[in-house]
């Protein structure tokens, strides 16, 4: 599925790092971009506030919002597009999520609905697996994809600057 998010100039906002190569160093500071994923040398999948050592780290990205079910966001430009999520339950299972409508994939909630969505999930769904504790959001809309190898796929409609590839 596609990773964080990119700016115009198809370079990174924020930290981001993938094997050897840094394409960026510096951390965007804001309310809305306020969660770091990474991979520890150590094989460890993290997702955290606080912005990693870059020199432990298999790869790291910059994204956001980072949120819980009980988070409130307060954000101005909110617009509904297709949302692609990483999860984490209080055991450390990761999860992707994509949150679309049923006849539109390219649209769905807007970012500020996304507590709302995963409390709903996390009741509905709370006898098949762990809650949902932390989330965050990667790059949605029209810059978003997913690809799996049972043939689920979502499509972008334009570039993606990074991919997050797992098994």
């Amino acid at each position: 599925m596609n990773g964080g998010f990119y700016t115009k100039e198809n370079l990174p906002l924020g930290i981001f790092k993938a094997g050897n190569n840094i394409l960026n160093l510096s951390a965007h500071t804001n309310e809305l971009f306020n969660g770091f994923v990474y991979k520890t040398k150590s094989n460890q999948l993290i997702i955290s506030r606080v912005a990693p050592v870059l020199e432990n780290t298999e790869f790291a990205f910059q994204s956001g919002p980072l949120f819980s079910g009980e988070t409130k966001l307060n954000i101005i430009s909110d617009e509904p597009a297709r949302r692609m999520l990483l999860g984490k339950t209080q055991l450390d299972q990761f999860y992707i999520l994509a949150i679309t409508e049923s006849l539109n994939t390219f649209s769905g909630p807007r970012l500020t609905d996304l507590p709302q969505i995963v409390n709903i999930y996390n009741q509905q769904s709370s006898t098949k697996h762990q809650p949902l504790t932390t989330l965050i959001n990667l790059d949605g809309g029209s810059a978003s994809a997913f690809y799996n190898t049972q043939g689920t796929s979502f499509k972008e409609l334009t570039a993606i600057g990074s991919f997050i590839c797992g098994k």
